[in-house]
């Protein structure tokens, strides 16, 4: 999907009519939107095989709650039985803490903007030579969600490693 984005990104580029301009960059932005969705949704079923079925609004909650819950549950037992340090669990949560709400506020604003993309054609794409945004968000910053959803996913699958809950 990241690679169709791109793709979409240079030919709304190379396009001469504004019109022409917008449809493709609309389509590169759901293209991105989606690398990252789906590499989340990957991530989230080597975790549990159910959460691969997960739908589009309910990974921001599932990252902020199951996800969260079960690393502490599980962190919180290692303490008690003497396998890690106080400190190396509240590390690991907080690490955790932060990828999970940075990837669901981005899958949050992502969803938003794909959204706009598809559903709102009254709401121009802003063309200024061969860079272009929505809602503010620039395509440069859509074509950077695929990579940033892979770094919250390792630390992710790095916390889950830790806590013994995936292998």
């Amino acid at each position: 999907m990241e690679t169709v984005g791109f793709e979409l990104r240079k030919l709304a580029i190379s396009r001469r009519g504004c019109e022409e301009k917008d449809l493709f960059a609309r389509s590169a932005f759901n293209r991105f939107y989606y690398s990252a969705f789906l590499k989340t949704r990957s991530t989230l079923k080597i975790l549990n095989p159910s959460w691969g079925k997960s739908k589009h609004a309910n990974l921001p909650e599932l990252l902020e709650g199951k996800v969260i819950s079960l690393v502490k549950a599980e962190l919180k037992k290692q303490v008690a039985q003497g396998l890690i340090t106080i400190g190396h669990k509240s590390h690991k949560i907080n690490s955790l803490t932060t990828a999970t709400t940075e990837l669901a506020n981005l899958l949050r604003s992502a969803y938003e903007l794909r959204c706009i993309a598809d559903y709102e054609p009254e709401i121009s794409v802003v063309i200024e030579d061969d860079k272009f945004s929505l809602q503010d968000i620039t395509i440069d910053e859509a074509g950077n969600w695929h990579s940033r959803v892979g770094h919250f996913c390792g630390v992710i699958l790095s916390a889950w490693r830790y806590a013994g809950l995936v292998h």
